[in-house]
This record gives C-alpha cells, sequence and structure tokens, in this order.
C-alpha cells in the first residue's frame, strides 16, 4: 500500500492544530488555576470568618490544585506529542502503519503515530503516560482504565501540597480517605460498566 507510506501534509497539520490548541487551552486554565488558588489563600481568613467549615475551604484548596498539577501534565503531554510530529522521520512512520491491524482515519493514523513514538521510545513519559487498563472478558477487548497515572499523581502531589500548606487535621484526613476510595472504586466500576463489545467491522 504505497498510499499509507507516508502521512498527507494535511493529517500532519491538522493534529498540529489540534495539539496546539489543547495547548493553549490547558495553558490558559493553568494560570486561571494559579491565580485562583492565590485568590483563595489570601481570602482564607474571610471564608472561614464567614462560617465556611475548614475541611470545605481546603476541599476547595486541594481541588484547584489539583486542576493545576494536572494542566501541567496535560501541557507537557500535548507539547511533547507536537515535538514527535515536528521531528518525527517518515521511516519511522513507515514501520509505525505495520503494526497497524485496524484502518483509521488519516489524521487518526498520524495522533496514534506520535502517541507510539512517544510511549515507545522516551523512558519518562513512557511511564507516566502509557495507558493502563485489561482485558476484558466482557467487552473481548483491551479496555483503559478511567482515571490513568497522570491523574493519580496530581491528587498524591495535590493532597502533599495541601497538607504541608494548611496541616493536618482529622476532617481532612477523613476527607482524603473518603476520596481516594472514591476514585478507586470509580476507576475500577466505571471501567467495568462502560466496557462494551467492539462492532465486528465487515472484512476489507
Amino acid at each position: 500500500m504505497p498510499d499509507l507510506e507516508q502521512p498527507s501534509r494535511e493529517a500532519v497539520s491538522s493534529v498540529l492544530s489540534f495539539y496546539g490548541s489543547q495547548l493553549t487551552s490547558h495553558a490558559t486554565m493553568l494560570v486561571g488555576f494559579i491565580v485562583a488558588f492565590f485568590t483563595l489563600v489570601q481570602a482564607r481568613e474571610s471564608i472561614l470568618g464567614i462560617g465556611v467549615p475548614q475541611w470545605v475551604f481546603e476541599f476547595v484548596a486541594f481541588t484547584v490544585v489539583l486542576a493545576v498539577v494536572y494542566s501541567v501534565f496535560r501541557v507537557a503531554l500535548y507539547g511533547s506529542l507536537s515535538g514527535v510530529l515536528m521531528h518525527g522521520l517518515m521511516n519511522a512512520y513507515g514501520e509505525f502503519l505495520k503494526t497497524e491491524k485496524v484502518r483509521r482515519f488519516d489524521h487518526a493514523k498520524v495522533n496514534e503515530f506520535a502517541a507510539y513514538e512517544l510511549i515507545t521510545y522516551t523512558v519518562a513519559r513512557r511511564f507516566l503516560y502509557n495507558p493502563r487498563g485489561y482485558e476484558s472478558k466482557r467487552a473481548q477487548r483491551w479496555v483503559g482504565f478511567i482515571v490513568q497515572l497522570p491523574m493519580i499523581f496530581s491528587l498524591v502531589i495535590a493532597s502533599i501540597f495541601t497538607t504541608i500548606m494548611f496541616g493536618w487535621s482529622m476532617e481532612w484526613i477523613s476527607a482524603l480517605f473518603v476520596l481516594g476510595l472514591g476514585v478507586v472504586l470509580t476507576n475500577v466500576l466505571l471501567s467495568a460498566l462502560l466496557a462494551v463489545p467492539q462492532p465486528k467491522l465487515p472484512p476489507s
């Protein structure tokens, strides 16, 4: 299939535009969340003074920090994917196509190639962004978990940061425990419930 040996310029351009828009979007949210966090900290005494429970304030601060850390991970991801396409080799794309077992649209193949190169030839980013999942008997295919490693790292970092800033309290420890338990249960249950069999495609 000689026409599949190299990606079209339109496909690469559209995928790079998508990565660029995601970079801009997450960078904008990152700045907004940072501003929101500092505003929240400055207004802490006023917020607690009107009767807002301490653990509620800490949970809101935790959520904002979580959003900041997760936005950093997303910015790093889309920046890395853009770098793959900007410096990728044609022969590497051709080798990738040989591993493909399903037919995809051109832009989907380019996106899959970027993700494949990222998790295959980098160590830290492969550990961080390689999707985790399991073989589902119900769906008869591999199914990815809803919550992946970047989100788990974001939860841990936000928990540590918020605890260092505001100190330990029984209410805060209880809230973190409930949150962690909820994330684990949600990850397992939703991943199982949303796993549906993939439609059988007619032979090409």
